[in-house]
């Protein structure tokens, strides 16, 4: 074509000879430069064909898992197994595959088991495709084009972790003395198996936290902060009811010093003022949401108008993005019904259809399993727990009942402490009973006499693992008990001021020990008959802890 080409040009244009021989030079090259490159293209699909015809085996890892044998999360001394599928897509056989885990120290291989083949069972018609597991390492003599093996290790998960660990799981597959062909890891988390020693844990009911409340029941944004704070200074971390389930089912250690902080209905506050103070104190809290009243955009975004029969604020409610904002945070969600119906007045069906709906509405936004709700109005009907299993839910939560107890929990009718703005923020810890400090009082035994001494000893308790600091000790005497002195076995041993009648211990404060205890042992003096009490209470953390009083006959 090319000289085709030229030839036109020479007809129609006058060229001159060092022209033309330009470009016949130029045309021999070109025409040189194709049929070499057609020769080598050519030559190409020649090996290339001669390459598929001989075929490779080639490797291929289908999947890598780590499956606790009784399902869910792994705990310490499970049994577990690491499934490996290895997959031939090559066209030839593959021969000695051999395949090693690296196991960290918390796994140990669990006895020796021969494999599982593929669904087909092509691996048991083929007699030469043995697999042999030992230990962490195993074998497969042949693998054909398009087998599968199946690998099955057997794996036990060391006992005696009270704490959680993440660990690595390691896999190195070759073959046939070709070198490494594949590496994998698995991670994994083992969690901690321990008693919760301390056995209260206080649930903090509370609802709307606005700038500005207009009810009781709302907490101002500035004391959910302090809220935090004191909870903070005692020690406390916050679970969720998925936590404490756990630990109920499996034993998973908690924070020896747990809170669940908790919230219904789903106000739009808990996004826009309780959010930004979870995260500064590293908190999460438990949301019990009306999800008919949960809209996917802001400008479908509703008020709390299943409440418009009560004399209560209408406040916006949360919408989804932000519920997502914060389930991916670690805050957990569950359920308060569809429609903040009174569920122990409903009927069986309203009350199965509005505990359904709303389980669905907030599993399909956020894929992870509602296994509790709490009763709207705290009206309840015990009659209709009967119902949970069937509707996938393990318990229910009230509003009221106080600090719940891990070691009696019912978990169909879990306590809370509801938790309002009538409570000064100077009895948060006693109101939630934070104390890690214990008294206990004993009076010399037998009749008190008068113009005798008698013996009365404090014994303060840390039952915390950290030392705690005392910053004063008050002591209030009836007008006709004096005290004389210390005992000779009492720590303390400073006499103390006297203010409006009251003994007074300041000075330097006092350390007790983590799990230590200090007493006070004091000789008393009655100067006439009478019967009345003797007072006693300690500060710690800027807050008092008051002893029961002790009752005195003086005869």
């Amino acid at each position: 074509m090319f000289l085709n080409k030229r030839k036109q040009y020479n007809i129609s244009i006058k060229l001159t000879l060092k022209a033309n021989f330009c470009i016949l030079i130029a045309a021999i090259i070109v025409t040189t430069f194709l049929l070499a490159s057609c020769a080598i293209d050519a030559e190409s699909r020649d090996d290339a064909a001669k390459l598929a015809g001989t075929g490779q085996p080639e490797i291929s890892l289908s999947s890598f898992e780590l499956i606790d044998i009784n399902g869910g999360d792994i705990y310490p001394g499970e049994k577990l197994a690491a499934v490996i599928k290895v997959l031939n897509i090559g066209e030839e056989v593959a021969e000695d595959i051999s395949l090693e885990l690296s196991l960290p120290e918390i796994l140990a291989p669990d006895g020796v088991r021969e494999d599982k083949t593929n669904e087909e069972g092509s691996l048991k018609e083929n007699a030469d495709a043995a697999i042999t597991i030992s230990g962490s390492s195993a074998a497969v003599k042949n693998l054909g084009p398009g087998e599968e093996a199946v690998l099955e290790f057997p794996l036990m998960v060391a006992g005696q972790l009270a704490q959680d660990i993440t660990d690595t799981l390691g896999l190195l597959i070759n073959s046939g003395g070709a070198g490494e062909l594949i590496s994998k890891d698995v991670v994994f988390t083992v969690f901690g198996v321990a008693p919760y020693e301390r056995d209260e844990i206080p649930i903090i009911g509370l609802h709307a936290i606005e700038d500005k409340i207009e009810i009781p029941i709302e907490l101002s944004t500035f004391h959910f902060d302090v809220l935090c704070k004191t909870l903070k200074a005692f020690g406390f971390e916050t679970i969720t009811f998925t936590d404490l389930l756990n630990h109920v089912q499996f034993g998973r250690a908690l924070p020896q010093k747990s809170v669940i902080i908790t919230s219904d209905d789903g106000f739009a506050d808990l996004y826009t003022n309780a959010f930004d103070i979870l995260k500064k104190y590293d908190y999460v809290m438990t949301v019990f949401l009306v999800t008919d009243f949960i809209k996917e955009t802001d400008g479908e975004r509703v008020t709390n108008y299943f409440d418009s029969d009560r004399p209560v604020p209408m406040r916006p409610m949360l919408i989804w993005p932000e519920v997502k904002e914060m389930d991916q945070y670690g805050c957990e969600f569950l359920s308060h019904s569809a429609n903040h119906i009174r569920l122990g007045l409903a009927t069986d069906e309203e009350f199965k259809e509005e505990l359904s709906k709303s389980k669905k509405d907030i599993e399909d936004h956020l894929g992870k399993p509602v296994l509790f709700f709490a009763w709207p109005y705290d009206n309840n009907d015990p009659q209709k727990l009967a119902f949970l299993e069937e509707l996938g839910y393990v318990g229910a939560v009230r509003y009221w009942g106080g600090i719940e107890n891990v070691s009696n929990i019912n978990l169909k009718e879990i306590k809370r402490v509801g938790f309002n703005s009538y409570i000064a923020p100077e009895s948060y810890a006693t109101y939630l009973n934070l104390h890690s400090l214990s008294i206990k009082s004993r009076i010399e035994p037998g009749p008190v006499k008068a113009g005798k001494e008698f013996m009365l000893e404090y014994i303060i308790k840390n039952n915390d693992n950290v030392d705690l600091l005392i910053t004063s000790i008050e002591l209030e005497l009836p007008d006709k008990i004096s005290f004389e002195r210390f005992d000779n076995n009492s720590n303390i041993k400073q006499y103390p001021g006297i203010k409006d009648g009251i003994l007074m211990w300041v000075g330097d404060g006092y350390t007790v020990k983590a799990g230590d205890e200090i007493n006070l042992n004091l000789r008393l003096l009655g100067g006439q008959a009478v019967a009345d009490a003797i007072k006693f209470r300690i500060s710690y953390y800027d807050v008092y802890i008051e002893a029961g009083d002790v009752q005195v006959n003086i005869e």
